[in-house]
């Protein structure tokens, strides 16, 4: 974990950090990860410049984007486990938390309606 800043393969650790322990301390350190990357990503003013992190030697962009996928990939597994113990997933919000308004569902009979779905092309069946 970029911001989370401990060894994932160390579960001993893991299950000894009080950031952990609870529901809440869970919340609260998730959060604050993605502050963190939240502003370094604001804060760099070349994110087409190349870095290196782990095994990855490309752009900066190009590790946000990385980062963005890879708690994606996180977030629809806990989705599919919430929801296999018949919980409700909360409502994704990262890519708002930087004070944009977050955006309205609409249906998907308004989102036929709109402009934006009839201009798409679709390419699979």
């Amino acid at each position: 974990m970029i911001a989370g800043g401990y060894d994932a393969s160390n579960l001993k650790e893991i299950y000894e950090r009080p950031e952990l322990k609870s529901k809440k301390a869970v919340i609260a350190f998730v959060s604050r990860s993605y502050d963190i990357m939240i502003n370094q990503i604001n804060s760099e003013s070349n994110l087409n410049q190349t870095t290196y992190y782990y095994r990855w030697n490309c752009s900066k962009e190009c590790l946000a984007r990385k980062g963005f996928e890879h708690q994606s990939h996180h977030r629809g597994k806990w989705a599919i486990y919430l929801r296999l113990v018949g919980a409700k997933p909360p409502g994704e919000q990262l890519i708002w938390k930087d004070g944009q308004k977050t955006p309205k569902d609409i249906s998907q009979i308004d989102w036929k309606e709109s402009k934006e779905y009839k201009s798409y092309i679709q390419k699979v069946d």
